[in-house]
């Protein structure tokens, strides 16, 4: 598989200076591309999207891979259970609709935590069922 590039310090960096808890759906192309970002979401609390949400833009924009992002004011960036059911929903969909979750980031104004790189084995047998 082809690593995805995304401009990582720039968009952490906006999103750190936010004050209110967001959710992105980051854009890749069919060359794997980054095309951008849409925000779906920015209000206080906790933001977790409907799956219908998150693939209504990428499939109006024809993406065929896109990466969840949600930005929390948290002090924790570690996932929740749902966020790890949202993760699996969202591998789960894509597969049907032909739409690649490449990875589902949580990021705040300290570091960001990528479930696929933080938890290969757990992505992988999401990806394979």
């Amino acid at each position: 598989m082809t690593p995805i590039l995304i401009p990582k310090q720039k968009f952490f960096y906006a999103l750190s200076l936010s004050k209110t808890e967001r959710t992105f759906v980051v854009s890749v192309d069919r060359q794997r591309q980054v095309c951008g970002y849409l925000e779906l979401a920015e209000r206080p609390g906790k933001v977790l999207q409907e799956i219908s949400e998150v693939f209504k833009a990428a499939i109006v924009s024809n993406f065929t891979a896109i990466i969840y992002t949600r930005h929390t004011l948290d002090l924790s960036i570690a996932p929740s259970a749902q966020d790890m059911k949202m993760a699996q929903e969202l591998i789960r969909a894509g597969k049907v609709l032909g739409i690649e979750i490449d990875d589902y980031i949580i990021c705040n104004k300290e570091s960001e935590y990528c479930l696929r790189d933080r938890q290969p084995k757990i992505w992988r047998k999401w990806s394979k069922s």
